[in-house]
């Protein structure tokens, strides 16, 4: 399968209709955190449907643009991580969460 410039990937986005586009970010965004912080998989999908959820219960969007916005968010992840220039961006923020990390745990266990 070809890979999607992230060029691309960003123009279609921004021709999604707004309720959409909502759902798509928080989806994306989830899932990308997702591999960076494995351990919150659960919570980070929570927060990503509370938050396109909420747009319903407002009465602002349909169950449908959720969805919608849940499938394209995913499938923009995927296709993101197999970019060889976002991934080329995208090891110096996990190198720089590794460091993160591996510095507060151990300031925290000398405390």
């Amino acid at each position: 399968m070809p890979q999607l410039p992230i060029t691309i990937v960003t123009k279609l986005t921004r021709f999604l209709k707004t309720q959409i586009r909502l759902s798509t970010r928080a989806f994306l965004w989830a899932c990308l955190l997702e591999e960076l912080f494995p351990e919150q998989e659960e919570g980070l999908l929570k927060i990503a449907g509370r938050k396109a959820w909420d747009r319903v219960a407002l009465g602002k969007h349909y169950p449908a643009d959720v969805q919608a916005g849940q499938v394209y968010g995913e499938f923009l992840a995927k296709e993101l991580l197999k970019n060889d220039a976002f991934q080329k961006k995208w090891q110096i923020i996990k190198l720089e969460i590794e460091s993160f990390k591996k510095n507060s745990m151990i300031s925290s266990k000398a405390t």
